[in-house]
C-alpha cells in the first residue's frame, strides 16, 4: 500500500518519529491509525448508546411515561453517561 501525504502531513509524521519512541514513520502512521480505529469505536460505540436511549425513551412514551426536558437536562444526562 502506498499513501501519499501533503508536505506539511509529511513534516510533522517526521518530526513525531524523531520526537519518540515510535522509531520510525511506517511506526507513528501504524499508531495514528490504531488511534483512528479506536476513535472510530468509540464513536460507534456511542451512536449504538445513544440508539437505546432512543428506543428506551419511545417505550416510556409509549407507556404515558414521558415527561418534558430541557436541552439542558438532556446535556447533563449525555454527559453523566459519558462519565461512566
Amino acid at each position: 500500500m502506498t499513501v501519499h501525504l501533503d508536505d506539511d502531513l509529511q513534516a510533522f509524521v517526521a518530526s513525531l518519529a524523531r520526537r519518540s519512541a515510535a522509531g520510525d514513520e511506517s511506526e507513528v502512521v501504524r499508531a495514528a491509525l490504531r488511534l483512528l480505529e479506536a476513535h472510530t469505536r468509540l464513536t460507534s460505540s456511542e451512536l449504538d448508546d445513544a440508539r437505546e436511549l432512543i428506543r428506551e425513551g419511545v417505550r416510556q412514551l409509549d407507556h404515558g411515561e414521558g415527561k418534558p426536558w430541557s436541552s439542558e437536562e438532556v446535556w447533563r444526562l449525555v454527559q453523566d453517561r459519558r462519565r461512566g
